[in-house]
């Protein structure tokens, strides 16, 4: 395993913008697309641990390679506190779990805990749109443009339609023909919301 950086701090408010503000630039150095959900579920488990504490804990992050996949590792002592499974963990670090789908390990020894966040890989995904879905309480996407999807592009549309149930309402907007062919076949039309400005 190589350890490619090595931050270490006492885990307070600065601390948690200091790590994130390099973890942000790191990430975007090395041309990772999952930079933001990366950054965000990162600082909402730090705020959770450091939310849990009564005292500022030492807090050491590295960033890791091992069989050519990247990990955050972050280590801290106190009581044995996992943010991703204790229900005391704030509504963001639900949120990045649930519908993210961030899955950090855990373990405790020697009164120290140690948490490991696997970088996503690379993916298709419109970061933006999936940031905007989160924030929204409407989201709506105009079609009239799009001439094609892929069984890609629909998976992505069935992922939004599944975050925005639980928040809001997402709306498909003028979808030519041949898209509209696309979610009659599969189904989607059926559970989605879809509107055309022509009469």
């Amino acid at each position: 395993m190589a350890e490619l950086t090595r931050l270490e701090y006492k885990l307070n408010d600065e601390a948690i913008v200091k790590i994130t503000d390099f973890m942000e630039t790191w990430l975007t150095d090395h041309k990772i697309q999952s930079k933001n959900r990366t950054v965000f579920m990162l600082e909402s488990m730090l705020l959770d641990i450091e939310a849990h504490s009564t005292q500022e804990l030492d807090v050491t992050l590295r960033i890791v390679r091992k069989l050519g996949k990247r990990s955050i590792k972050i280590t801290y002592g106190g009581d044995a506190y996992n943010p991703s499974q204790n229900e005391e963990g704030g509504p963001l670090t639900r949120f990045f779990l649930e519908e993210m789908g961030f899955t950090p390990t855990w373990s405790y020894e020697n009164k120290t805990n140690e948490l490991v966040l696997e970088i996503p890989a690379n993916r298709l995904k419109e970061e933006t749109i999936l940031l905007i879905s989160f924030l929204a309480a409407m989201l709506i996407l105009e079609l009239k443009e799009l001439k094609y999807v892929s069984s890609a592009g629909l998976r992505e549309l069935l992922e939004l339609q599944q975050i925005m149930n639980n928040q809001g309402e997402m709306v498909i907007k003028n979808p030519s023909q041949a898209i509209m062919d696309v979610l009659e076949v599969s189904g989607f039309s059926m559970f989605m919301n879809i509107e055309s400005d022509q009469a």
